[in-house]
């Protein structure tokens, strides 16, 4: 048996777009964002991919300052910025953009 065309061949640039910036938006609700990855022939995991590299970057930052705590002096700024500095450098991002990382993608689970 053929397999049906995927739609994604049939959508215009203009669609295409208005999609890739809709799944920006971390407020969609599940079914809609599902939905939407569908019609564009994408993987569905991708936000969960984003959600398990924030919670490695968050457990980097967790114990690289437990480690700082207790084998240095109080750092100015505070253990949490140095070790958000520290795992950022690592990782090759700023300190800003790791934050806010982590911020965005980590949820509310600790």
């Amino acid at each position: 048996m053929a397999r049906k065309p995927r739609r994604q061949d049939k959508l215009d640039p203009e669609t295409r777009k208005f999609c890739e910036e809709l799944l920006q938006d971390p407020r969609l609700p599940p079914r809609v964002y599902h939905a939407v990855r569908r019609e564009l022939g994408h993987t569905v995991n991708f936000r969960e991919e984003k959600h398990q590299w924030a919670r490695i970057f968050w457990c980097l930052v967790q114990a690289c300052k437990t480690y700082k705590r207790r084998n240095e002096k109080r750092p100015r700024g505070g253990f949490h910025e140095a070790a958000v500095a520290e795992v950022a450098e690592g990782v090759g991002m700023s300190a800003a953009n790791l934050k806010q990382f982590i911020r965005r993608h980590k949820g509310n689970q600790p």
